[in-house]
């Protein structure tokens, strides 16, 4: 079968690779369609990420067509899927407690062993996720991330009729921003520098800003809550100014530096700081109902789609900020 393997740092090739022989408990999965996630991907493929080895499939976006089973299978052949690709012990005191979602051994398909960026898969078959009848495949692999902004909205203190800042205006960002309008945000303000970007959100219909020191020196609105979705730390500080008092800021992108914060304006202001990582196992099931329903927003948001054997164009892209929004790969 061809796949898409990381041989070396900085190294992708797409070649002929074994095809997965099926054992019991898993399903070999023909995949349709796969998500290149920007920040884990690319921090695979450059060699950053602490538990990924080389070679590697990646990919832990996908979807698929069951195409066999194994022993004590529950799927049947021909049934389509998605993939959660979250993987744990059940053992440790966080799963014990029920939070596998951030077990303290937490491993993924597609970063600790092979995933979709390739003709098929093997998949362990608690990890599959059945499709609401007439789904579209290539939105079926768009669940996951679609699972973190919705895990990030749920855990906040969101409510309908809020106004909301969502900083970045990349796929979790915008994810973030069309999961909180679905669930009847009163305004959205979107934060983003690059123009492209900042011009496609707001071809979205989501409100836009460019420059926050103008933000908050000429606008004096209530935000109730903000969603980071960048990392970038400067950012942080401009959250702790900006939201109300007892306002909340989601912590949703991730940190590689530590970022400045005003802890004097926290603690007077009784601001709540939060993280999310990933989702729950129910949010993955949420998600793919959330997309099914509102296929028209979701379906914006897949702005890039390139074949297997593109794949490092689809790398380039990304790289270069070519491409708007999600980039899909699809496997034929």
């Amino acid at each position: 079968m061809k796949a898409a393997v990381i041989s070396t740092v900085n190294t992708v090739k797409v070649c002929d690779v074994e095809k997965p022989k099926v054992i019991n408990g898993h399903v070999l999965l023909k995949i349709a369609y796969s998500g290149f996630c920007g920040p884990t991907d690319m921090g695979i493929i450059e060699g950053l990420h602490p538990r990924a080895k080389f070679p590697l499939i990646f990919c832990h976006e996908f979807s698929g067509v069951i195409e066999e089973t194994g022993g004590d299978a529950s799927f049947k052949k021909g049934e389509e899927v998605t993939v959660n690709p979250l993987i744990f012990c059940n053992e440790c005191n966080t799963c014990r407690q029920g939070n596998s979602y951030v077990c303290e051994k937490l491993k993924l398909i597609g970063i600790d062993c092979d995933g979709g960026f390739a003709e098929y898969c093997l998949v362990p078959q608690e990890n599959l996720v059945r499709l609401p009848p007439g789904m579209p495949l290539k939105l079926a692999a768009f669940a996951e991330p679609v699972a973190v902004g919705m895990h990030a909205v749920r855990g906040s203190t969101f409510k309908a009729g809020d106004s909301v800042m969502v900083f970045g205006a990349g796929p979790i960002g915008l994810i973030t921003a069309t999961c909180l309008k679905t669930a009847g945000a009163g305004e959205i303000i979107v934060v983003e520098k690059d123009e492209k970007r900042l011009a496609f959100a707001k071809s979205l219909g989501f409100e836009i800003a460019d420059d926050l020191d103008k933000f908050k020196k000429y606008n004096k609105r209530v935000i109730d809550e903000i969603f980071d979705t960048t990392g970038a730390p400067a950012l942080l500080a401009y959250a702790v100014d900006i939201v109300k008092i007892k306002g909340f800021i989601a912590i949703v992108g991730k940190f590689d530096e530590p970022a400045p914060v005003n802890l004097h304006d926290v603690l007077f202001k009784e601001l709540t700081i939060k993280g999310f990582r990933v989702y729950r196992n129910e949010e993955f099931k949420q998600a793919i109902k959330l997309i099914a329903g509102n296929p028209r927003y979701f379906e914006k948001l897949i702005t890039d789609v390139y074949k297997l054997d593109q794949i490092n164009d689809a790398i380039d892209a990304f790289k270069t900020r070519r491409n708007l929004c999600k980039i899909m790969v699809e496997a034929e």
